[in-house]
């Protein structure tokens, strides 16, 4: 198990352009870092919030305030001397972009500061051959209750949510703590390489449906003790599937190709 999905990060990795990069170019006593911090100011009325960051860690979670704020750790490695890394850090900033002035999603994401692009493309285009990431810890007012996460290589935690949720990675982990779904909604956890785990620590009041994929992995739910659900299994070629059904209606499907689906 442990060969076949080291295998499969090593694939996985081999298609992004940036964030696993395997070269002998890069010295790792070149690799540099840097810490940024960003918040809206206070915005009682943003109700979703979008985050896509092709490499990196993303945590997210509940504050006391009405703003949402970011704590970022920028890596970056670039070149024969660290002034190639230092280049890349000095031109990152975090952006907040907003589509529908009128409550629509908040989009946090690591833009190049002179041209206002994407950091990863813009890294693709001019400093190939770059291993750059960025570690977000976001925390959220109570108004939202929409969450989007992607990331192609790091885990997205998700802290306490409420709502609707999507959190999807290429290679790493997703893990959501005490969650509570809204009525009538479909969420979705997925990665290609890597474990799932939602942990409950009450009943589902709320119906809706919860879909866990994993490529190659181990998808793990885990309920609080005494939680009225039935657990039917379903056949398939490799892996495990299962649906799990609370007793209020929320179903959980958990597929993994290659791996286990825990229920405790």
């Amino acid at each position: 198990m442990k060969i076949i999905r080291l295998a499969a990060i090593s694939a996985a990795c081999m298609l992004l352009f940036t964030g696993c990069v395997f070269s002998n170019t890069l010295r790792p006593e070149n690799a540099r870092s840097k810490a940024l911090d960003k918040s809206t100011g206070p915005r009682p009325d943003i109700s979703a919030l979008e985050v896509n960051v092709p490499v990196g860690n993303l945590t997210v979670s509940y504050g006391s305030g009405q703003d949402i704020a970011v704590h970022a750790v920028l890596r970056a490695n670039h070149g024969s001397t660290a002034s190639g890394s230092e280049e890349l850090l000095d031109l990152s900033a975090l952006n907040f972009a907003q589509q529908d002035m009128n409550g629509g999603p908040v989009e946090v994401s690591v833009l190049n500061r002179k041209t206002h692009t994407d950091m990863w493309q813009w890294i693709k285009s001019n400093r190939p051959n770059t291993d750059f990431s960025a570690d977000l810890q976001i925390t959220v007012p109570q108004s939202i209750d929409s969450f989007a996460l992607v990331t192609q290589v790091g885990n997205i935690t998700l802290n306490e949510p409420h709502g609707v949720m999507t959190a999807q990675t290429d290679v790493g982990d997703v893990d959501v703590k005490s969650p509570s779904f809204s009525a009538s909604s479909n969420n979705n956890l997925q990665t290609r390489v890597g474990n799932l785990t939602c942990a409950f620590t009450g009943a589902q009041a709320a119906t809706g449906e919860l879909s866990m994929f994993t490529g190659t992995g181990d998808v793990r739910v885990q309920t609080a003790a005494g939680t009225p659900l039935s657990k039917t299994p379903h056949k398939q070629v490799t892996g495990a599937a299962e649906t799990i059904q609370f007793q209020s209606g929320f179903t959980i499907t958990a597929d993994t190709r290659v791996g286990d689906i825990s229920v405790t």
